[in-house]
């Protein structure tokens, strides 16, 4: 939905500017054919020019205001790119989660608690980070509140060391974060 309203932004933004384009042309025909006259002496009503300038001076605003609108949607995509991709990260780390905790249990490697436990604050940070994310709408606020509950499900069947219930939360996790 995010990106089908930037899309549209977008679009309406360039369509505003092609407009200003095509009308910026027609006048500086008119103000070239008025320049012609008047070099020859042959303008009979200089109004016309002040027509063409004060053209010009809104359609240079309007340009100027359509520059500044695409700033701002830049930033909006900027905004949700990094968002996705805090998303995106937020499932590798949902992953590599579990495959150091089925390592730390079924294989052994108990060198590894350390980063397990700075992916879990890594994860968690990541979380409260897309919670507070100014593009949220309720459906996503909703959705971030409900990968919450299974991520902290999650962390208490890795405690409790439940490899099946930390396995099929872990999936849950990556669902929700999707």
């Amino acid at each position: 939905d995010a990106m089908e309203t930037l899309d549209q932004k977008l679009r309406t933004v360039i369509g505003q500017l092609a407009n200003s384009a095509r009308t910026s042309k027609i006048i500086s025909i008119n103000a070239a054919l008025l320049a012609e006259q008047l070099q020859h002496g042959r303008a009979q009503n200089t109004a016309a020019l002040s027509v063409v300038a004060a053209e010009i001076q809104r359609l240079s605003d309007e340009s100027s205001d359509g520059i500044a609108a695409l700033h701002v949607i830049l930033d909006e995509v900027k905004l949700l790119t990094q968002t996705i991709n805090l998303a995106g990260r937020q499932r590798m780390l949902s992953q590599k989660i579990m495959k150091l905790f089925l390592l730390q249990r079924v294989g052994g490697a108990f060198d590894t608690n350390a980063e397990l436990l700075q992916l879990i604050e890594s994860f968690q940070q990541g979380l409260d980070g897309l919670k507070h994310c100014e593009l949220n709408t309720p459906e996503i606020a909703a959705q971030l509140e409900r990968t919450d509950e299974v991520w902290r499900s999650f962390l208490t069947a890795l405690r409790s060391t439940n490899i099946a219930a930390a396995s099929a939360l872990n999936e849950r996790v990556l669902q929700e974060m999707h």
